[in-house]
């Protein structure tokens, strides 16, 4: 923000993230945006999302103390071809496994339910925000019609790649990674006021997804075989 000020930036958004909202209660979803429930604080996991609760605080300080217009982008669970290898949240392990024609591997019952938003979707919010939202507010970044649990999730992928869903016992390694919330619905009333909308439905995110990931492994593919196709 100091470098921003310094620059001249006319506003400064901060992407924070849905897990601020901690555990909730389950009566309050979807969550609105003044919401705020339990974190662990005990929890090394904890550090996220207690990080972010920090910088969102810091963000209406600045504003307050030094004048630099700043927003605030809630984003949920988001998803879609732009993934890292090294994503190794539940969605994403199930969009590689989908594009490679792998069974989708379920680690839990997936009976946790939660927002989605296709990245196309979460880029569009994100500018709204910046160019539309009021200063020194918070929005949620979410699809009011792309809402879903887990295993739902890993079900419309399976039905989309022509796989299927196996269901394996966690490694230790996955328990502790794993998010406490079981509940994490947002409100998008508030974005939804500046105008925006949502355009893909999960079905359609994961099919886009599937569809960029397959041409890109035989674009590869293809490229090993012959490096002047580009």
């Amino acid at each position: 923000m100091e470098y921003a000020k310094g620059h001249g930036c006319r506003r400064f958004l901060y992407v924070s993230t849905g897990e601020v909202y901690g555990e909730c209660d389950a009566s309050l979803s979807p969550f609105q945006e003044p919401a705020s429930g339990q974190i662990d604080i005990l929890s090394p996991r904890s550090c996220y999302p207690g990080s972010k609760r920090l910088a969102e605080t810091l963000c209406v300080s600045y504003r307050k103390q030094k004048g630099l217009e700043t927003v605030i982008a809630r984003p949920c669970h988001t998803y879609g071809p732009g993934m890292l290898e090294g994503d190794n949240r539940a969605n994403a392990q199930f969009l590689r496994n989908g594009a490679l024609g792998k069974d989708i591997i379920l680690k839990s019952k997936g009976s946790q339910m939660r927002s989605y938003a296709y990245t196309a979707d979460c880029v569009s919010a994100i500018l709204t925000i910046l160019l539309a939202g009021d200063g020194g507010e918070a929005y949620n970044c979410a699809n009011s019609e792309s809402k879903c649990t887990i295993a739902e999730f890993a079900e419309i992928v399976a039905k989309v790649s022509g796989s299927k869903v196996v269901y394996e016992n966690p490694s230790a390694a996955d328990l502790a990674n794993r998010s406490p919330v079981m509940r994490q619905v947002l409100d998008t009333k508030k974005l939804e006021g500046l105008g925006w909308k949502g355009r893909y439905s999960v079905e359609k995110g994961v099919t886009h997804t599937l569809r960029i990931l397959k041409g890109f492994r035989s674009h590869r593919q293809k490229s090993i075989v012959c490096p002047y196709i580009f």
